[in-house]
């Protein structure tokens, strides 16, 4: 009889252990449930030398984003990524080809960290992955890690976003022109 419970006892102990784990684990991740356009030219994300600029409004059909913050790990796709706007005067842009990808070839992710600078100086700091290419349809997945390991400040969770940047033509290089929309695991 003793043992049938000591048995017991180890069987849930494991199963909590396991529960536990997992439950950690999963804390761990950053899960974004769609992608959507920037909607507002020039909009800024995060502060100091970590803001990120916005270039002119884009759209999105959706998305999806996944980050595992113990590895370093990131998946991200969007579909029909196009420019929703013809002319934009403050950036010099005139006679864009709204409804296209507007000659864009290239984006990638970045997890903006810290959004408000409160954990580095007033600082936000991102964290880019590779780039990958976009589609005439609008559309580009990427599944890989980061170009640079994440720093603990990234650990936040509720203090973090992830952006889609122009890579490619390099003359829009590194505006961001789509994010993470509703978060699903902070």
């Amino acid at each position: 009889m003793k043992l049938k419970r000591y048995v017991s006892v180890i069987v849930s102990l494991f199963a909590l252990s396991a529960w536990v784990g997992i439950n950690s684990a999963a804390a761990r991740e950053l899960r974004w449930n769609t992608v959507i356009g920037v909607q507002q030219t020039q909009d800024q994300v995060g502060v100091g030398t970590g803001a990120v600029l916005g270039g002119a409004p884009w759209e999105t059909l959706g998305g999806a984003v996944l980050v595992d913050l113990t590895n370093g790990t990131v998946k991200f796709n969007v579909q029909g990524l196009i420019l929703a706007v013809g002319s934009v005067s403050s950036l010099g842009v005139t006679g864009a080809p709204i409804g296209t990808t507007a000659g864009v070839t290239q984006v990638k992710g970045t997890l903006v960290c810290n959004l408000d600078g409160s954990g580095n100086n007033g600082n936000s700091v991102d964290i880019d992955t590779p780039a990958t290419n976009l589609s005439a349809r609008g559309n580009a997945q990427f599944s890989g890690s980061f170009v640079s390991s994440l720093p603990p400040l990234c650990a936040a969770q509720d203090n973090d976003a992830f952006l889609i940047r122009i890579v490619e033509p390099s003359t829009f290089a590194n505006a961001w022109i789509a994010f993470g929309a509703v978060p699903i695991s902070y």
